[in-house]
């Protein structure tokens, strides 16, 4: 495969703190028209060339596409909980805001059809302004589709769970409107070498035989520069021990078919 891949992040945060007025923060009153600015001034800053044709990344993690998706975590720190809540908390307060005498379930159903529709809206607006500014670049969103994160930790069982592949089918206007997919997938230095390997080895090979055989035009890899030092050698040993004689692999039949 022909490996040629720029990756962007544009449209980072929507909110940066959860202490900003949060009014602001509201997904069902974002105001589009500033907001769609912001985007096409960081394309253009990001993705000088009107021609360019790799692979552009957006990327949304401030909030969730759907309501119920935007949850806390008792393991992070305050900051990033009050982050996460924020979202459907500024849903609920704008609605009980405009019907005083709603009934609580009731406000949280309404709440959750603003929120899910003004988060469309946004998705929507955002790749489709995207796709017109740079229309030979592969766009999609970081992270979709969506998986549980212990995904792949069973023995018997490989697969993201029956709810996330339903949240994936109430989010497919995401997918029919990217002319790419960039779901995250991590391998964990926390986990023995039997648990990261015994997943390698049985897909990898796979994954990237499927992918070619879709037409895809690469794939990414990417980290972090945290200690570079471990992560170069460890790529650097990933790469020459596992991912490159399977790329080879594909490469070769891909060419010879």
């Amino acid at each position: 495969m022909n490996l040629l891949v720029e990756v962007i992040r544009v449209v980072k945060r929507l909110a940066t703190r959860a202490a900003r007025a949060e009014r602001d923060v509201a997904v069902a009153n974002c105001p589009l028209d500033k907001h769609l600015v912001r985007v096409s001034q960081q394309i253009r800053q990001a993705i000088p060339r009107e021609d360019f044709s790799g692979i552009a990344v957006i990327d949304f993690e401030e909030w969730r596409p759907l309501y119920q998706l935007n949850w806390g975590k008792k393991s992070v720190s305050m900051l990033v909980y009050l982050r996460e809540n924020v979202y459907k908390r500024e849903s609920l307060r704008l609605v009980k805001e405009q019907y005083p005498f709603i009934s609580d379930k009731s406000a949280e159903e309404l709440a959750k059809k603003e929120f899910n529709n003004a988060a469309k809206k946004i998705f929507l607006h955002t790749i489709a302004i995207a796709r017109q500014l740079r229309p030979y670049a592969r766009w999609g969103f970081y992270g979709f589709p969506y998986c549980n994160y212990d995904a792949g930790n069973s023995e018997t069982d490989m697969l993201c769970s029956e709810s996330f592949r339903r949240f994936n089918d109430q989010m497919s206007f995401i997918y029919q409107a990217s002319t790419a997919l960039f779901p995250s997938i991590y391998l964990s230095l926390k986990g023995t070498s039997a648990q990261n390997y015994r997943y390698i080895q049985k897909d990898v090979c796979n994954s990237l035989k499927q992918a070619a055989d879709m037409g895809a035009r690469g794939v990414i890899l990417w980290s972090s520069s945290k200690n570079m030092k471990q992560r170069c050698d460890g790529l650097a040993n990933y790469v020459r021990d596992m991912l490159g004689p399977c790329v080879a692999y594909v490469t070769y039949h891909i060419i010879s078919v």
